[in-house]
């Protein structure tokens, strides 16, 4: 039997075996067109894990510093705002400190930038039943630097590390140092070192399995279409 396909308005007239050679190499381009697309939504997907280029520089310090009052035998630290008289929380600032930035020769790389800010701090209610805070440390809206605290640890009544992520996706641990100054007063120093940026988006996996239960199915209805024109 003769197969008749049209091209520009006229007729071309196949034999069965060029037939056969046209619908294989349509259908390869299609299973090519799938491929491709799929792939094309790994790698988007895949460059979701990579922090603009900005990104906070692996290794980068901060430090600050300020004062609080610091409950050891429970896990509260309540900070203090940087008024006149360093009273606990302040006017209108219940929950939340504030802390002062060491100069540009403490901090490194993009860090140097905030050499002497003041940023808030938000208190720690009780380590024993901690839950993670949003904007720990706050910098001003929209800030890269901005902190949000996953974990908080006490090694002893004076030192204590924590965990958390910045704004711009990169994840930072440090050390948080109390001196006490007066009765029920304390002097704090800390260290928050930038770290690796946040790993592939949980969303990635779920694409890539998809992807390829697609090209399972449609490799095995190659396959068979494939035997049965055999």
């Amino acid at each position: 039997m003769k197969t008749s396909v049209a091209d520009s308005g006229s007729t071309i007239t196949l034999q069965p075996e060029q037939a056969h050679t046209l619908g294989r190499s349509s259908m390869n381009f299609k299973s090519f067109a799938l491929k491709t697309a799929i792939a094309a939504t790994v790698l988007t997907g895949s460059t979701l894990a990579v922090s603009p280029a900005e990104a906070i520089t692996f290794g980068s310090k901060l430090n600050f510093y300020g004062t609080a009052d610091v409950t050891t035998n429970v896990g509260e630290i309540d900070f203090y705002l940087q008024d006149a008289d360093e009273s606990l929380d302040g006017a209108g600032g219940e929950n939340i400190g504030q802390f002062i930035v060491s100069g540009p020769r403490s901090n490194t790389n993009e860090f140097k930038s905030l050499a002497r800010a003041v940023g808030t701090i938000k208190d720690i209610e009780s380590l024993p039943v901690f839950q993670a805070i949003n904007n720990f440390l706050f910098f001003g809206q929209n800030s890269p630097f901005n902190f949000n605290l996953t974990a908080f640890t006490k090694l002893s009544d004076t030192t204590y590390k924590f965990e958390g992520v910045f704004a711009d996706n990169t994840l930072g641990s440090g050390e948080f140092t109390t001196q006490v100054i007066a009765s029920g007063v304390n002097s704090y120093s800390v260290t928050v070192v930038a770290g690796n940026e946040i790993p592939t988006p949980a969303l990635l996996p779920g694409l890539i399995g998809m992807g390829a239960a697609v090209l399972r199915k449609r490799n095995a209805e190659e396959n068979e279409q494939v035997e049965a024109e055999a």
